[in-house]
């Protein structure tokens, strides 16, 4: 069954760097893509559907066991020069530099309480979902995780939506969120832990500029209404299911929690791969193939920053050379 998860039978049980490869008969996956005919596992396995070409089949196959081994990935952190260079950079730049742990700082801002009420159970919310995320075994092996929340109360975001008539909200566009994650950066209180910090911020817009949304400069609505911030966060521009017909909003924290996780998952160096089709198709799922690339490339970046600094103290004791360390 294609859309059984792998991982419920013991005997399939692998370790780091041991794949499974199962190849099926065409037309055994009958759910998934036909130009793609790949299904991950959240383990450590992938089912291929072959075909009757069989030069089709070896290439195909090649290309699934070095997506599965992570063997593209290393090349691009080790030499930065793959055909896919600019999308590979960009992922190393999103990726949270390596760290023990990190704070995870969820923030609500109402620029208005004075007619809006906004309530969030984010401790519910938390215990339910975030947590489940963060303790999972393969999350866990990347760092230790604490969670804060806070509300802010008349916070401007400078921000100054205009209302699309194509688009039938308010939109904002691409290039004018850098001014959002400046103007509410001095407040988020980053000194709270001497981890790194991972801000994700649900903005709830003001009845005035309902429904917001987030455009592309060349004026194509995103398809979300969040952006990610590269080693930073993330925001949610929160809009309710229903206007602002009354001063109280209830956010439904199922609809941010799949946001928060999405973003939190991207910083981590998982893949965005819309070419990728899993036997769970679980926002929450946490494959271990791809924990593993993530620790060998933490490992090879904590290798790459101990020889820069031992070289770096090298060349001080070089030039000068009656320094003493002890």
């Amino acid at each position: 069954n294609p859309n059984t998860d792998l991982s419920s039978y013991p005997l399939l049980s692998t370790s780091m760097g041991h794949y499974i490869v199962f190849l099926v008969e065409n037309g055994s996956l009958p759910d998934i893509t036909e130009s793609n005919r790949v299904l991950y596992s959240s383990q450590r396995h992938v089912i291929i559907e072959m075909t009757e070409d069989i030069n089709s089949n070896h290439k195909h196959l090649l290309t699934v066991v070095s997506q599965l081994c992570g063997t593209e990935r290393m090349h691009s952190l080790l030499t930065g020069t793959l055909g896919h260079e600019k999308k590979t950079d960009n992922q190393n730049m999103r990726r949270i530099k390596v760290s023990p742990g990190y704070q995870i700082t969820l923030t609500l801002i109402n620029p208005d309480p004075s007619i809006m009420d906004v309530q969030w159970n984010i401790q519910e919310a938390t215990q339910s979902m975030l947590l489940p995320f963060l303790q999972n075994e393969g999350i866990s092996k990347i760092g230790n995780f604490t969670i804060s929340s806070q509300i802010f109360y008349y916070t401007d975001v400078h921000l100054k939506p205009l209302y699309s008539k194509n688009h039938k909200s308010y939109v904002v566009k691409a290039n004018e969120l850098p001014a959002m994650i400046s103007s509410v950066e001095a407040k988020l209180g980053s000194h709270v832990s001497q981890w790194p910090s991972l801000n994700f911020i649900v903005y709830v817009p003001k009845p005035s500029e309902y429904p917001l949304y987030i455009i592309q400069n060349k004026g194509q609505e995103s398809p979300v209404t969040a952006f990610l911030v590269q080693q930073w966060g993330g925001v949610i521009f929160y809009n309710p299911s229903t206007p602002h017909n009354s001063s109280h909003v209830d956010v439904v924290m199922e609809d941010v929690m799949v946001i928060v996780v999405k973003q939190l998952k991207l910083l981590m160096g998982f893949q965005q791969d819309e070419n990728i089709e899993y036997c769970v198709n679980n926002q929450y799922c946490v494959p271990k193939w791809e924990v593993d690339h993530i620790l060998l490339e933490r490992a090879v970046e904590s290798v790459f920053i101990a020889t820069s600094s031992l070289i770096s103290l090298t060349n001080l004791l070089d030039d000068v050379r009656n320094m003493v360390i002890s």
